[in-house]
């Protein structure tokens, strides 16, 4: 099932529709039972799932992948950013 921009976002909340796409991708990505691996949505995936222009579905992309949530790999697929597993055996 398709979802529609209304499901999810709200045109006249607070933040941007980009930036509610942005913290809806974040949410589905670290859903439990979700490989955290998997390549998050392509612009054209948002586009169609949400209802939104390109260049609405691109600044989603680009609002997370500044703010370090997200990197492109060399298949130029978008995963989550994983920093480095704090070991406790350091202390």
């Amino acid at each position: 099932m398709t979802l529609t921009i209304s499901a999810v976002t709200d045109n006249a909340g607070p933040l941007p529709v980009h930036s509610q796409i942005a913290a809806e991708i974040v949410r589905r990505a670290i859903a439990p039972g979700r490989d955290p691996r998997m390549p998050l949505p392509t612009e054209s995936e948002i586009q169609s799932d949400y209802g939104v222009s390109r260049g609405t579905a691109r600044q989603a992309l680009t609002e997370l992948r500044e703010a370090g949530v997200i990197v492109t790999t060399s298949a130029q697929d978008c995963i989550l950013a994983r920093p480095e597993p704090v070991s406790d055996e350091a202390n």
